[in-house]
């Protein structure tokens, strides 16, 4: 959002006075970018998953050829500067690097698996769910974590930055190349990004929270309600610290990761002492 509207309304956006301390980790202009994607959500508090579908492909349709063209953009831009992705000497015990990055892996999907039911029952059939995520999830995945990868690394060798979210890579566009023609590029590019975001907001955040409320409290609370009472959380649980960094980051994700370990390990403890003693 914040791309958005410096794409539209320029330096007016960019030289908005700061009044929010330095301590709490996001600009007053930063702060009015969230405040208008928070009010985006409402509309979408109304509306049950399965009234959602034409929403969802029109994020899949969209996001795709935007992916593509910002690292066509990187690439060619810096000549396929990629460099050495991995830079820093790993010390110690490679295992639990290894095991570090498999836990920000799993914390990554950590949270689609947990709401899952929350959106497969909503299948015409049991499987209905099952053979389209087999097929395209590892390809997303690994497309969407290598592009990333790549193009960052091409412009953080070349510009000399430090970048690892699309976001401060639109930024940093803007920042070099600061014309109409770019900033209309950029507005397209940032605002894929942001339904996209939506998208995954309304799957994994307000979806399951309607439905998870909706079953403990049924007299009182449907899902739609539900979906109301969670958009007036997005603010205490304040986002911008989490995207403060890229170790925050994954740090974050990486409680995701415990968490699921956490619920298989016990699964699996309680299939063992449910097991009968064979002599």
């Amino acid at each position: 959002m914040a791309n958005i509207l410096r794409c539209i309304f320029g330096h007016s956006y960019v030289d908005i006075p700061n009044r929010i301390p330095e301590s709490v980790g996001i600009t007053t202009s930063g702060m009015l970018a969230f405040f208008l994607f928070w009010l985006i959500h409402f509309p979408f508090c109304a509306f049950r998953p399965y009234q959602l579908k034409a929403f969802f492909w029109f994020k899949s349709i969209i996001v795709l050829p935007s992916i593509w063209g910002l690292f066509i953009f990187c690439m060619v831009n810096t000549k396929a500067n990629v460099g050495s992705v991995y830079t820093s000497k790993i010390d110690g015990n490679k295992g639990w690097f290894i095991m570090y990055a498999i836990n920000s892996g799993m914390g990554n999907t950590a949270t689609l698996i947990t709401n899952q039911p929350d959106i497969a029952r909503w299948s015409k059939t049991k499987t209905g769910s099952q053979w389209s995520q087999l097929i395209t999830n590892p390809i997303a995945v690994t497309l969407s974590a290598s592009l990333g990868i790549l193009a960052t690394a091409a412009i953080n060798n070349t510009w000399g930055l430090d970048l690892w979210n699309p976001w401060d890579l639109l930024s940093a566009i803007l920042d070099r190349y600061w014309s109409a023609s770019t900033r209309f590029a950029v507005f397209l590019s940032a605002f894929t990004w942001l339904v996209s975001i939506l998208g995954t907001n309304i799957a994994a955040n307000m979806i399951p929270f309607g439905s998870d409320s909706s079953m403990l409290f049924p007299r009182y609370i449907n899902i739609p309600r539900g979906q109301f009472i969670v958009e007036f959380l997005a603010f205490a649980i304040c986002p911008w610290k989490i995207l403060a960094s890229a170790s925050v980051f994954t740090t974050f994700l990486s409680g995701y990761g415990l968490f699921m370990a956490s619920v298989v390990a016990i699964m699996v403890c309680e299939c063992q002492f449910s097991l009968p003693v064979l002599s």
